[in-house]
């Protein structure tokens, strides 16, 4: 690899070493590209973008990684890669202690077929925002961020300092670009819709409004023709530092899902990756598919309607046992409510911060549990088995802003999941090899032990429970409209909207009706329609 002084003024060119009319292809196993750290290629505003075809993984594969620090120092820069669930991911550093990765995910990542990915950060409004094939599918506000400040930009690898994980992309990357700046979302749409690729037209939706604009700065793209053998790899240079493995269970999560509303002017990038020409026979040949996740492009509309309302004394619902509620420990299933918290007092008391959402449990194993903590704002889920294993998700992100916020707790298959406002936030396997089944009623607000320990302050509305799992995509699809009570695995649905009397009512055929102690009901707006 030479890198390149141009003429002043000018940003560096870095010249890959390879010829100049194909893709880099990485095999999985070895290959990686390396670019030497610079400043100007680690913006503290910015948007990335690239094509990516991914084949296949097992496990965590980095697409793109510019990152310093650590768990203990605090992350620093930006990572894209597929999860172990072969999901697109947007990784963001703040670089604060004890802060893990901020991580927005995306659609399964489509074998064979060319995908463009775009991640941007403003600095002054704090706005993270994930696109795929230019359509919006997350946003986080309020997210502080820090750049890597001394690692090189490793293409088709993770942070291989001091013996970390390289997690090698199995695939090809092209067109890797870097602006100074979070560009539009219109302007992402006319990048991604610029998408030719040899003989290749990337199937877009939308029509562009705006020019493409003029990159300043490029890095020249390596010629290895995807139809060739393998090829070498480009040696790598290990530096102290960076796993792309996540630190905790699994990530972040955010408050709202609203539209990136950055409208600068085109602006003038800082650094690109050179427009490769595309071999004239590449590997895949079916355009890039648009996302399965809906862009959540716009604010949620809310409408006055009834909620009930938890006082965090001594209010709760109690809904009857019932065999379609209790869950073995095969069983796939989803777990769905609307949170508002109210602020309480920070104590080291138990009963203040440990508070429980809605628990199924008498001391005893329990298929599911949803909880919140108000000293740090955050919610949680978990399920135990009479083995003592005790898988759990949370949720990184305070939810604590007054504001109502959809949580989803998911089983499928042998992992856990966590979802707020339609976002994966965390993953973990589900470890639990034994009964998690009991014989207690299922309560909202307090748990079965302890009487008055532990509850929720606070509303909710809109409560599902479904005896299978659900994607992202239905979760988004149907978290903000009303249910009828018939939908396929649907087995208990409380809307929390009756507006007086001290029942809820279970409109799926099962009829299990809950019985309110103390809570009450008042007129609120919620994102419900």
């Amino acid at each position: 690899m030479k890198l390149q002084e141009t003429v002043a003024g000018q940003p560096k060119d870095v010249d890959l070493g390879y010829p100049t009319s194909a893709t880099p292809y990485f095999n999985g196993s070895s290959d990686q590209i390396d670019i030497p750290y610079a400043t100007d290629i680690n913006p503290t505003s910015f948007t990335v973008e690239m094509w990516v075809l991914f084949q296949r993984s097992r496990g965590y594969r980095a697409i793109l990684t510019s990152v310093s620090g650590s768990a203990t120092l605090g992350r620093r820069g930006y990572v894209f890669c597929v999860n172990a669930a072969q999901q697109w991911q947007f990784w963001l550093g703040s670089g604060q202690i004890g802060i893990p990765w901020v991580i927005l995910t995306g659609s399964k990542a489509q074998r064979g077929i060319w995908t463009h990915l775009t991640g941007t950060y403003d600095s002054v409004s704090k706005t993270m925002a994930f696109y795929i094939n230019g359509l919006a599918v997350g946003q986080y506000t309020g997210i502080p961020f820090q750049p890597n400040n001394r690692h090189p930009l490793h293409v088709g690898a993770g942070a291989t300092e001091a013996g970390a994980s390289s997690c090698f992309f199995y695939g090809s990357i092209t067109k890797v670009r870097i602006w100074a700046e979070a560009l539009s979302p219109v302007e992402i749409q006319t990048l991604a819709i610029e998408g030719v690729l040899g003989d290749q037209t990337v199937e877009q939706t939308v029509e562009p409004t705006s020019p493409i604009p003029t990159p300043v700065a490029q890095v020249k793209q390596p010629e290895v023709p995807i139809t060739s053998p393998i090829p070498t790899p480009v040696a790598q240079t290990k530096q102290p530092e960076v796993t792309i493995t996540p630190p905790i269970p699994t990530p972040v999560a955010q408050t709202k899902q609203p539209e990136v509303t950055i409208t600068s002017p085109i602006p003038t990038p800082v650094a690109q990756v050179k427009q490769p020409e595309v071999p004239a026979k590449p590997l895949a040949t079916t355009p890039p598919e648009s996302s399965e996740i809906k862009p959540l492009s716009k604010e949620l509309e809310k409408s006055l309607q009834p909620v009930l309302m938890f006082d965090g004394q001594d209010d709760y619902v109690e809904i009857p046992y019932s065999p379609t509620l209790d869950f073995p420990q095969t069983q796939d299933f989803a777990i769905e409510v609307w949170l508002k918290p109210d602020l309480m007092e920070e104590t080291k008391s138990k009963k203040t911060f440990d508070i429980n959402v809605l628990e199924k449990w008498v001391g005893t194993p329990f298929p599911y549990a949803i909880r919140y903590s108000s000293k740090n704002g955050r919610v949680y889920a978990s399920r135990y088995d009479d083995h003592k294993k005790n898988p759990a998700v949370s949720c990184l992100q305070p939810i604590n802003d007054q504001q109502f916020h959809h949580v989803a707790f998911v089983k499928q298959s042998s992992q856990l999941y966590l979802y707020v406002d339609g976002v994966e936030v965390a993953t973990t396997n589900d470890t639990t090899i034994g009964t998690t089944q009991n014989n207690s009623p299922l309560y909202l607000s307090r748990g079965a032990v302890g009487g008055g320990r532990h509850l929720f302050k606070g509303q909710m509305v809109e409560f599902r429970i479904w005896n299978r799992t659900r994607s992202q995509a239905e979760i988004q699809a149907d978290m903000s409209r009303h249910l009828v009570g018939d939908e396929p695995g649907l087995v208990g649905y409380w809307a929390l909207n009756e507006g007086s009397g001290d029942t809820v009512s279970d409109k799926t055929k099962n009829a299990n009706h809950g019985k309110i102690t103390g809570a009450t009901w008042k007129q609120v707006e919620v994102p419900i329609s």
